[in-house]
């Protein structure tokens, strides 16, 4: 089923919403599935500024939970430019190796697509990217840079 887009004009604010399969997303926000997306600017951030974002607006910072969306975040992900890739929302800060969700308070993951030799906690690495080029994931410092994107 494709997209509807629809104008509402409310006195001098116009918002533009977004249906797909009957989810309505406040634009900028994307639907896919039963969730909306936002998609940051070109600037990179560290997780948790990305994190903070996420909050302030409602959702919480990408967390994949199965290959279909994957591939839609991989596609997306590619029309905007994000070369790199972008944070996901899983970390193992508390227990190395144990890496959990941050939207479903601390919850073990229910899917997970690490590229080979992942995770590997090189110099500290506790929070996850995901790969664009192979649409895989890897354990990065927290305090590098990446694009990222918001669930809700």
């Amino acid at each position: 089923m494709g997209s509807l887009v629809c104008l509402m004009v409310v006195g001098f604010l116009s918002v533009v919403i977004q249906y797909t399969a009957g989810i309505r997303c406040q634009h900028p926000w994307i639907p896919f599935g039963r969730n909306c997306y936002y998609f940051s600017s070109k600037k990179q951030v560290t997780f948790f500024v990305a994190m903070d974002a996420c909050d302030s607006m409602g959702g919480h910072l990408l967390e994949i939970r199965n290959k279909l969306e994957e591939n839609w975040i991989s596609k997306q992900i590619k029309k905007k430019g994000y070369n790199r890739g972008v944070w996901l929302g899983f970390h193992d800060m508390n227990h190395e190796g144990q890496f959990v969700s941050l939207s479903s308070g601390g919850g073990n993951l229910c899917y997970s697509n690490w590229h080979q030799w992942e995770p590997n906690d090189a110099g500290g690495e506790d929070c996850v990217m995901f790969i664009r080029q192979t649409k895989t994931w890897n354990d990065l410092k927290c305090s590098k840079y990446l694009n990222y994107v918001c669930k809700k």
